[in-house]
């Protein structure tokens, strides 16, 4: 890699631009989705996520997205899409995932799509100069500012089944400096040259990535390597996209087959029982919190009692200080000693609840037996540490900065358990202060001074408010105005006595529940801290594990000799510092050129197998048609020498590669004798299309075999209702449903036929569109066009359907026998489909 400014890419500003953009207005569209959280792991940080039946974002795996709840202020939490299926969603957090628990969500996809944060970073790369000179020898040729070499060599080819042709191929592939493409029309053995020339290529010690559009086809290529061959290989990309039978390759099968995995596994179980730990603190801090708050009303409600009770002593106060005539008052003594001795007792209870008080004060002063242990044995291991290190320092001269700083530890913590212990002493001696003075007051055991005591006041006050009041009513006629206030004055003080009893207790309960509260927070915070501190286990432990897994990934890829990966997955971080000396890319013609920059970027050198004449990108409407055509068809028109056409086919019959090639190919395409022959074996029945004749199309154009003019697409009930009836003769004649497949352009077509298949209990025949056919083949192919009018139509109805690159891949699926169904009159319109329908001929058509 170079610095800054080490590389002009002034000239590759139109790619970089334009590709920019097209990151850019991806980016802007609306790509939010609302939806309720159904599930959550906190093992592995997962949220299942119940979709809106609405529009969904296109999202796939490995996607970030923002997610958040569904309510005012909330806030976007990074997340990573890890699978998704119908309307539901897994997604991995970073944070707790228990914040969304059962919570409605928005989901925000406008960081989305793993292939724009790739593309982006290959576009800052070059933007910055951050490449090598092979990364800017490539871009010269995509630019078409380089011309490809090639150096002589002799090759000595493994396979003995190439023709002369593919030989040409494979010599040309190794020979060249810089890039080779390899033309393969259908069936001519475009595979059989990859398998070549990774062979080829490993021989030459040379690490090779294989890639493709599709995961399939990268599959395709990992299957037909011999398992000597096979055993270096590493398939890189989703697990469930793999084929089942080349998972065994993929990076994360051969993860858990290496030898440090189980340290990875043990690391899981320390983080699932922290995970476990976590979940039974959690549930502890929710029950504490929930005490607390308990307790801090009893305290609200107990503080309003305060208050009032202080109103009423200001009140009475300022009754006692008006002064008042010198006068005899009635005898109230009786009803004074009664109080007197009601008092009393009152003292007894308020004494011993203020003792346990105390008490409760100096417990929670003193820590939970488990930590006190716990520091007694840090404290005496601290001991032996710090005689240990005298020792070491005495023998070996050094200067142990860490004894001293262990030394303040001891006698810091040494102090602390001294005052527990002083503090557990005093504790001891009011227990049993206590004990002894509840033993006394209650026998049973079971009362509660602090209660009492107020119950004994109320007493108290109910005696003042029964008896003195009304001796006060009595006396008002008898009594001169200042016996009256004498009276009242001293009713006024017995009940201020009382009011201040009543202060008192309120007082001490509430410090009680001050103290409860108090304890009830500090174990809170306790709980809170062993959250923390199992957070925090978690955290060390993935970062753990991540490093381990890491160095786990880089070992299996750097002792690869063959990495397989789709085109996006070759720009996977798993590959981030790894070069390729040669890329292989098969179905290089679905690749866009701007997409192709991705595997692009990673190799020395790459060969591009594909055709030009079969199925392209899919379009994409925010970027150019020269950025969108495929990266194959791209080279090819700007180097039409750098490539080998293959021209023998082993697929089809050679009347069905007749009419391919001399439609599409100029009459190149020839077919192999093994296989120009090769028909159907079936009983000639009364149905013209049980022959074995190779090719026929079947005329609906004078059955009334009209489309439906409803919504948007194509569908045609009698031609998709005659399509199953087809399907099923050939059953009953023997053909294996296997063998047997339909396509259709249009995907409505595709749901009707597959329903009527279904309505006669036919299963597995394949019904597809044409994209979805792309590479495959069958014994049998049927074709429905679906298209048919009475009357001609405007052309651009007809466009979809011709299409060379899609009636090329749609006609050359089948091997033996190739059916096209359609209405002449409706066909003929397009000039393409004519020269199709004029090459099957009138002897192979048949009018319904």
């Amino acid at each position: 890699m170079y610095d800054d400014g080490s590389i002009n890419t002034e000239k590759y500003s139109k790619v970089i631009s334009e590709i920019g953009r097209f990151i850019d207005a991806t980016k802007e569209k609306p790509m939010t989705i609302k939806g309720n959280v159904e599930e959550i792991d906190l093992n592995s940080n997962i949220l299942t996520v119940k979709l809106q039946p609405t529009k969904q974002p296109d999202l796939s795996r490995g996607s970030s997205i923002l997610i958040r709840e569904d309510a005012i202020l909330s806030v976007n939490v990074k997340a990573i899409v890890t699978d998704i299926y119908s309307s539901t969603l897994k997604i991995e957090i970073k944070t707790n995932p228990s914040q969304f628990e059962n919570k409605k969500v928005v989901i925000d996809a406008n960081i989305t799509n793993v292939i724009l944060e790739r593309l982006s970073t290959v576009i800052e790369n070059i933007k910055g100069g951050k490449i090598n000179l092979d990364n800017v020898r490539i871009l010269d040729f995509i630019i078409g500012e380089n011309k490809p070499q090639y150096s002589k060599e002799i090759v000595s080819f493994i396979s003995k089944k190439l023709n002369e042709n593919q030989k040409e191929a494979v010599t040309k592939s190794i020979e060249a400096d810089d890039f080779h493409l390899v033309i393969g029309p259908p069936g001519t053995g475009k595979t059989s040259i990859i398998e070549e020339l990774i062979k080829q290529f490993s021989r030459r010690n040379q690490k090779i990535l294989i890639t493709a559009w599709s995961n399939s086809a990268v599959d395709n290529v990992i299957k037909r390597l011999v398992k000597k061959e096979a055993k270096k290989v590493v398939r890189i990309g989703p697990i469930n996209k793999i084929d089942p039978k080349v998972r065994k390759y993929s990076i994360f099968e051969k993860m858990k087959r290496h030898k440090d995995w189980k340290e990875v596994e043990t690391y899981h179980k320390i983080i699932d029982n922290l995970f476990k730990s976590l979940s039974e603190v959690k549930d502890r801090m929710n029950l504490v919190q929930e005490n607390i708050s308990q307790t801090m009303d009893k305290v609200k409600i107990r503080n309003e009692e305060f208050n009032n009770l202080i109103d009423e002593e200001q009140k009475y106060k300022k009754m006692i200080s008006t002064s008042i005539n010198n006068e005899n008052l009635s005898d109230i003594s009786p009803i004074n000693n009664k109080m007197v001795i009601l008092s009393q007792e009152s003292e007894t209870f308020s004494s011993l609840s203020k003792n346990i008080l105390q008490m409760n004060e100096l417990q929670t002063k003193i820590p939970e037996i488990e930590y006190i242990q716990s520091l007694k044995n840090l404290t005496r291991n601290m001991k032996f540490s710090i005689l240990r290190k005298k020792v070491s320092s005495f023998l070996f001269h050094v200067n142990n900065k860490e004894l001293e700083k262990l030394k303040q530890e001891y006698e810091k913590n040494k102090t602390y358990l001294d005052e527990i212990s002083d503090h557990q002493k005093k504790c001891n001696n009011l227990r049993k202060i206590c004990e002894k003075d509840f033993s006394a007051i209650y026998p049973d055991e079971d009362g509660h001074p602090d209660e009492d005591a107020l119950n004994l006041e109320f007493k108290i006050y109910k005696i003042l408010e029964n008896q003195y009041l009304p001796i006060l009513k009595k006396q008002e006629t008898s009594n001169s105005k200042r016996q009256i206030a004498e009276i009242n004055q001293e009713v006024y003080r017995i009940y201020l006595e009382s009011l201040r009893r009543q202060i008192d207790l309120v007082d001490t309960e509430i410090k009680g529940l001050n103290t409860e509260l108090y304890i009830k927070i500090n174990h809170g915070e306790d709980l809170h801290r062993q959250h923390t501190n199992l957070l925090s286990s978690i955290d060390l432990y993935k970062k753990k594990v991540n490093k381990l897994i890491k160095a786990i990934i880089s070992e299996i890829i750097n002792n690869a000799d063959l990495i397989a990966a789709t085109a996006i997955s070759s720009y996977h971080y798993f590959l981030d510092d790894i070069k390729f000396d040669v890329m292989i890319m098969d179905e290089a013609s679905q690749v866009a050129s701007f997409m192709s920059l991705l595997p692009l970027s990673k190799c020395n050198k790459f060969i591009l197998v594909g055709d030009n004449k079969q199925l392209q990108p899919i379009e994409e409407e925010d970027i150019s048609k020269e950025m969108n055509l495929s990266i194959f068809n791209r080279f090819f028109e700007m180097y039409p020498n750098a490539s080998t056409l293959l021209t023998t086919q082993y697929r089809m019959h050679k009347s069905i590669a007749q009419i391919a090639s001399e439609i599409f190919y100029e009459g190149k395409l020839r077919t192999s004798k093994n296989i120009a022959e090769s028909t159907l074996n079936l009983n000639v029945g009364k149905h013209q299309f049980l022959n074995p004749a190779p090719v026929l199309f079947i005329d609906t154009s004078k059955g009334e075999y009209y489309e439906d003019g409803i919504g948007s697409g194509c569908s045609n009930i009698k031609e998709a209702n005659y399509v199953a009836y087809t399907v099923s003769l050939f059953i009953k004649n023997g053909i294996k449903t296997k063998n047997i497949g339909v396509v259709t352009p249009y995907v409505k077509q595709k749901v009707l036929i597959k329903k009527f298949l279904k309505d006669i209990e036919i299963k597995d025949v394949e019904v597809n569109t044409v994209h979805g056919f792309q590479g495959r083949e069958k014994d049998i192919m049927i074709m429905s066009f679906a298209r048919s009018k009475k009357y001609s139509f405007p052309q651009y109805k007809l466009r979809f359907i011709e299409i060379e690159n899609l009636i090329n891949v749609a006609i050359t699926r089948a091997k033996k026998k190739l059916i096209l169904i359609g209405n002449s009159k409706t066909l003929r319109q397009s000039k393409l489909l004519e020269k199709v329908i004029s090459k099957v001929g009138r002897k192979n058509t048949v009018i319904l």
